[in-house]
């Protein structure tokens, strides 16, 4: 049961997949996440490179059975003052849709803030849709998955096969209370 993750950054979503499936290729354009992911995931092989410069249709993509993948979100970000929605990195939510056709794998998770513009949303949810997949987007608050921080995410999960997607139990603790396990 492999899973390629796009923009994996240092690894938070494949440390969670990981749980599950094997994920067998993580990809980002910056030496450091990538230095940081293969530290901390050695049986996963760490590519640096601008995913808008690979092509999923070659054979090395073939039995991937789940693309995962957070798309920066600068673009988007309430945090940024100077969020631009022309800004080039806004497009890279497409290169998840564009790995998704080529590929055509069973399910799809796409984690991002959930300020995206609801023009974004539509037109990615059509457009898995379109190829077959069931989709289901909503708003969540990062803490109900574990995470230490209080914040809202959008998740989109698309499946072949199904709907599904995951049914969080509230766990509302302090940071301390989490990193103390």
């Amino acid at each position: 049961m492999q899973v390629l993750d796009l923009f994996s950054g240092p690894g938070g979503l494949g440390t969670g997949f990981s749980r599950y499936f094997e994920v067998t290729t993580a990809i980002d354009w910056d030496s450091d996440c990538c230095q940081t992911y293969a530290t901390n995931h050695r049986e996963t092989q760490v590519t640096q490179s601008d995913v808008r410069d690979i092509s999923f249709v070659q054979g090395d993509y073939q039995g991937i059975l789940g693309v995962i993948g957070g798309p920066p979100c600068q673009s988007f970000s309430e945090l940024n003052l100077q969020r631009n929605p022309a800004d080039d990195r806004a497009n890279l939510l497409t290169e998840m849709l564009r790995a998704t056709a080529e590929i055509r794998p069973e399910f799809v998770f796409i984690e991002n803030v959930a300020s995206i513009p609801k023009h974004f949303k539509i037109e990615l949810v059509g457009s898995l849709e379109a190829l077959g997949y069931h989709v289901v987007a909503r708003v969540v608050n990062a803490s109900a998955f574990g995470s230490v921080q209080i914040r809202r995410r959008w998740i989109l999960t698309a499946c072949r096969s199904r709907h599904v997607y995951p049914t969080p139990t509230p766990s509302y603790r302090s940071a301390k209370e989490i990193l103390r396990g």
